[in-house]
Order: C-alpha cells, then structure tokens, then sequence
C-alpha cells in the first residue's frame, strides 16, 4: 500500500487533522490511524503526516431464502451490525438474516410503515421499519426467518433498518425483504 508524505503549514495541519477527525466521526475510513504517533498525540508536530487510506471491506449480501433458524453463515453481517451499533454509526446499507420476534402495530402517520423487531444470531434485536406506502407488506408472523437489506440507523435500543424498499427515484441503493422466497422491494 502506498504511503503518500505531504509537508503542511501548522494551519494546513490543523485543517487537514479537523477533515480527519470529521471523517472519522462520520462512519469514514479510519485515517486517524496514519497520523505520526499513531495518532494518540494530534498535539505533536502534525507538519508531516503520514495518511493511509485503506479499501473498504466487500460487503456480501447474504444468501436468499428462508430458514428455520438463523443460519452461522451471517456471522459476518452480525459482526457488522455489533461494529456499527458500538460505534454508534447511521446511514450504512446492511443485509441482516434474523427471526421476526415481535410484531408491532403499523405507524400510519406520514408515510405508512409496516414495524417489527428482528432478532439475529447475536441476539441483538433490531426495530425494522417497512414503508408499505412504497412496497408492498410483507405476511409476517412472529418466529419466520427473513432476509432484508436496508439502511441503519443507530439507536441506544439495537438501532433501526429503514429503507426496505426500492427507490422511486433511482437516486440511491434500493433495499428489500425476503420472505419464503419472495423479495418484497
């Protein structure tokens, strides 16, 4: 991996340390890490840094169908989601396998949503909000096994997947849920 060395002024270092420390904060790759000094003591001479940018990790959607229990092959995306939920990260696309552990009533003000807690292997439950005003319901019932990918949103309780559903306007990543082989989207 190439290192790039770039000389700054003290006010080109203060700047270049507060973008790091913004992109860091936002969820970004972690540059803090390529700081001189391990990045432990900003206070040091900043003048030099070194700044390591790194690849994001591919991200495998998880296999399609339903199960009876959640499946050790998931462990990757309930290693995401502990990552996300202990770093207190939102707006992050995640494909989650889990069982449907409660059903709860629909929210009807604004746009419509279809609302229930997902339990993964970890045992961490997460509240799934379904806009059914975009994409059709999805026949749940509590103990079935879903697939889904949506988008996080980090809460104290576990946290929130939005955005189970494709996007009208083509702008972005759609999401989904999988449910006895049908993909609601």
């Amino acid at each position: 991996m190439a290192v790039k060395k770039k000389t700054v002024g003290s006010a080109g270092a203060l700047i270049l340390i507060a973008v790091l420390v913004i992109i860091k904060l936002l969820g970004g790759p972690d540059l803090l890490g390529g700081l001189e000094g391990g990045g432990d003591n900003l206070a040091g001479d900043a003048r030099t840094a070194d700044v390591r940018i790194e690849a994001p990790k591919a991200r495998t959607p998880a296999p399609a169908g339903n199960t009876t229990s959640v499946a050790p092959q998931h462990e990757s995306e309930d290693t995401l989601l502990e990552q996300l939920y202990r770093d207190e990260v939102s707006d992050e696309m995640i494909t989650l396998v889990g069982v449907v552990s409660k059903s709860l009533p629909d929210e009807n003000e604004g746009s419509r949503h279809q609302k229930f807690i997902l339990r993964v292997a970890s045992g961490r439950t997460i509240l799934i909000a379904h806009n059914i005003d975009l994409a059709e319901r999805v026949p749940l019932r509590e103990g079935d096994t879903i697939t889904l990918r949506g988008e996080y949103e980090w809460t104290e309780r576990g946290g929130t997947v939005h955005w189970t559903h494709h996007d009208p306007k083509k702008w972005r990543e759609g999401g989904w849920i999988e449910h006895n082989g049908i993909r609601y989207e």
